[in-house]
């Protein structure tokens, strides 16, 4: 990380060393016309990273700031020495931003909040109707349980069932044999008697 420490000529601070490079990068940030959050996301910076920044900025975010911000001087940045604008590029880009940048840059903040007030509502919509197939899921997994103890259980009454009617079939059988055997033994007294 970055951290540099300047005196004036004089051995004093100068003034823009008594800002923090927070300070400075909202400077910056308000000379570009841009909300911190858009500035973030140009910078692929996570959301309030300005906000909770400290005294100093890594390699990286340094990086990633000069490659889309090329005009920004990043010792003033660092130290506050110099001018706030890089001389090479200061002259095409120093010019405060017109009204119609200005209000397509608003036009986009505001697209882009709108944008993410529609995810949100979308992700927490989706949410809710995962939560919705998760409890029909288990309502249908209950049921579909329930039925199959059913279905067992009419599987076992089914079984014992047939097992009753080959039972009564036998006593049938066992009785139609008891009766002609009593036929048989009739007719047989009776022919005896005769």
């Amino acid at each position: 990380m970055f951290d540099y420490k300047t005196t004036n000529t004089n051995g004093t601070e100068p003034q823009s060393m008594k800002e923090s490079i927070k300070e400075r990068l909202l400077k910056f940030i308000e000379s570009r016309s841009l909300s911190v959050r858009r500035f973030e996301i140009e910078c692929g910076f996570p959301n309030a990273y300005v906000s909770n920044m400290k005294r100093t900025m890594t390699p990286q975010r340094i990086d990633a700031l000069s490659k889309r911000f090329p005009e920004l001087n990043i010792v003033w940045l660092m130290t506050g020495n110099g001018e706030m604008l890089n001389t090479c590029s200061a002259s095409h880009k120093a010019q405060p931003a017109t009204e119609p940048e200005r209000c397509f840059a608003d036009m986009n903040e505001r697209l882009i909040g709108t944008f993410d007030e529609f995810v949100r509502h979308e992700t927490s919509v989706s949410e809710r109707y995962l939560e919705h197939i998760n409890r029909l899921t288990e309502a249908y997994n209950h049921t579909l349980s329930m039925l199959k103890a059913e279905r067992a259980d009419a599987a076992a009454l089914i079984a014992q069932m047939m097992r009753m009617q080959e039972h009564n079939e036998r006593i049938q059988q066992q009785n139609q044999q008891l009766i002609d055997m009593l036929k048989e033994l009739m007719a047989g007294k009776c022919d005896d008697r005769a």
